[in-house]
């Protein structure tokens, strides 16, 4: 199986890759005015560029719509070593795998074991990699 093929049927895992540079939800947000005045966040050009991106990558794929407890693994590669939170770059994720029906909601993950960022990688090399598994609670 290919580095960006989902399977069709939800075992309880499931792994692609998003190509490009991770980007950070609510670091990148900005402000914006409605009709009637009041102010509201709206993603960046470059959060709304990534999921894009993203977008174009799982368009080929076979979606899964998960709606059960999951367990998200996030490896983050970023070009550049200007430090961001880890908990910004699972927050894009999460929303983005919401957006393009992978996950009914984000509410769904339960743990985060495993992830990480990776910071300083050649350009070309900027990438999410991202493991969905089925959530098997411990009791902890």
């Amino acid at each position: 199986m290919g580095p960006n093929q989902m399977t069709s049927n939800w075992d309880g895992y499931t792994s692609f890759t998003i190509y490009g540079q991770p980007v950070s939800k609510k670091n990148q947000m900005q402000m914006a005015r409605s009709k009637s005045g009041r102010l509201f966040p709206v993603p960046s050009a470059a959060y709304r560029k990534w999921l894009t991106l993203a977008k174009q990558q799982i368009s080929g794929l076979d979606i899964l719509h998960i709606d059960e407890p999951i367990h998200l693994r996030i490896v983050a590669f970023r070009h550049t070593k200007r430090n961001i939170d880890l908990s910004n770059i699972y927050a894009a994720v999460e929303d983005m795998l919401q957006k393009l029906g992978v996950i009914k909601d984000d509410g769904q993950v339960q743990s985060h074991d495993g992830s990480r960022k990776i910071l300083g990688v050649p350009e070309g090399d900027a990438k999410v990699k991202i493991e969905i598994t089925r959530f098997e609670g411990d009791g902890c």
